[in-house]
C-alpha cells in the first residue's frame, strides 16, 4: 500500500483535459482551466485558496454550448513553487444532459478539439 496518495474514490474515469471553465466564488466570477474531468466531478488549477468543503458553481466552457453543475471542493492542493492551487470538485447537482455530454467528451475533444 503506498502511504503517500490516499484511497481513490472517484466514481468515474477521469480524462485529462484542458478546458475554460469559469467558476463562482463568494461573488466573484473567476476563471480558470480544467486539468480533468468526469461524470462525477472534475480538477482545476487556479490562484484562489479554496477551502474544502466550499460549494460552487462551474460551468465549463466548450465550443458548442456551456456545461453547468454544482459541486463540493473535495480536496486543494498548493503548486510547488507557486501561488496556484490545483482544486478537486466532486458534482452535486448536474443535470442528466450535461452528465451525458461528459461522458462523450474525451471522444469529442480527441475527434474535433472541443
Amino acid at each position: 500500500m503506498n502511504i503517500d496518495k490516499p484511497p481513490e474514490k472517484r466514481t468515474g474515469t477521469r480524462f485529462n483535459v484542458s478546458l475554460a471553465l469559469q467558476y463562482r466564488y463568494l461573488t466573484k466570477l473567476n476563471n480558470a482551466l480544467s486539468r480533468d474531468v468526469s461524470e462525477g466531478g472534475l480538477s482545476f488549477t487556479t490562484s484562489d485558496f479554496i477551502p474544502l468543503n466550499t460549494q460552487l458553481f462551474v460551468a465549463l466552457l466548450p465550443k458548442d454550448e456551456p456545461l453547468r453543475a454544482t459541486g463540493q471542493v473535495v480536496w486543494v492542493r498548493k503548486v510547488p513553487y507557486g501561488d496556484r492551487y490545483n482544486v478537486g470538485l466532486k458534482f452535486t447537482d448536474i443535470s442528466a444532459y450535461n452528465k451525458a455530454r461528459i461522458s462523450t467528451l474525451e471522444d469529442r475533444v480527441l475527434r474535433d478539439n472541443f
